[in-house]
């Protein structure tokens, strides 16, 4: 199993923790990937790795960021299965059982999706749970298989590019799956996301999931995820770069290029409003500008009112 981490002082004990805590002798393997920390996180992972022999501390050595952190342990990690945790979340103790079980019965099933707890990173406070606030996977077209888990069925690559579902600490891959398949060191953000969709349409995965409960996931506010304006406008670009590459494959399916313009459009007319919001006028108006290329409606008649009325748009 893999955990990058990053000026993790403050979680990765508790981290590293709940995988030592796992139910069933857990995994062979814990690799934590420091990403070039500045605090007290190697450390600690030393301290950990002198009593657990299973832990391993690796130096990213590739491009910083969680790409280049995830890319490091799968070239080191030796197992026939491989799991991911970011650095500030946990497993519950059935999380890894569950997910090797199944696919030790299922055979011809390479990765499973499991449901996990939100809470605030700060109070504890339970914000719900993840499947319940997403449309898919409840929405894909699967099928039923033993023990509440089900087969997905359904157009996974259309389902992701509307909605990013797929949650690599809530899953467990067959190895196999995954030979060759590496996180784009490219990309800023959604990495995640478009090494799932990868998944699916270039390794021809076959996933199942479950609607069961086996970890938490804590937002912070300056999360990669939390809803803040710089992080809006941060993951706004990183979908744009996103499905602007997707959008240049030759022989796209009409739809899907359709749905993907349509996607672009929408996050541009979120950093046209979270530019403005943050007084970067010249920067709302270059994206609502490039949202013309995408589409057209109200919103962006709107935007122009407003941005007007700060006169940003001025007369030669």
């Amino acid at each position: 199993m893999i955990i990058p981490a990053y000026n993790a002082a403050s979680s990765i004990v508790r981290a590293i923790g709940s995988v030592r805590a796992q139910t069933g002798g857990g995994p062979r393997e814990i690799l934590v990937v420091d990403d070039h920390s500045t605090d007290a996180t190697p450390q600690l992972v030393n301290a950990l790795a002198g009593e657990d022999r299973r832990i391993r501390l690796l130096h990213n050595e590739r491009r910083p960021g969680p790409a280049g952190a995830r890319n490091t342990g799968l070239r080191q990690a030796l197992g026939d299965y491989i799991t991911f945790l970011d650095a500030d979340d946990e497993w519950l103790p059935n999380h890894l059982e569950e997910g090797l079980s199944f696919l030790d019965r299922r055979r011809d099933v390479d990765a499973v999706l499991f449901d996990f707890e939100i809470r605030d990173g700060e109070t504890g406070a339970h914000l719900g749970d993840w499947f319940a606030t997403r449309r898919y996977p409840n929405d894909l077209r699967s099928a039923e298989l033993e023990g509440g888990y089900r087969l997905i069925l359904g157009n996974l690559f259309r389902a992701l590019v509307e909605e990013n579902f797929l949650h690599l600490q809530a899953m467990v891959f067959r190895r196999r799956a995954l030979e060759g398949l590496f996180f784009d060191e490219d990309l800023a953000r959604s990495e995640d996301r478009d090494f799932c969709i990868r998944l699916h349409r270039e390794a021809r995965a076959r996933l199942a999931y479950r609607r069961l409960v086996t970890g938490i996931y804590y937002r912070y506010p300056g999360s990669r995820t939390a809803h803040t304006a710089d992080s809006t406008i941060q993951n706004a670009q990183g979908q744009i770069q996103l499905f602007r590459r997707y959008l240049e494959e030759p022989g796209l399916d009409p739809g899907l290029a359709e749905l993907l313009r349509a996607r672009v459009y929408r996050r541009y007319l979120e950093l046209v409003y979270a530019y403005r919001e943050a007084g970067r006028w010249q920067e709302s108006l270059e994206a609502l500008r490039e949202s013309l290329r995408y589409g057209h409606g109200a919103k962006q008649v709107t935007e122009v009112g407003k941005l007007l009325a700060r006169r940003v748009l001025r007369p030669r």
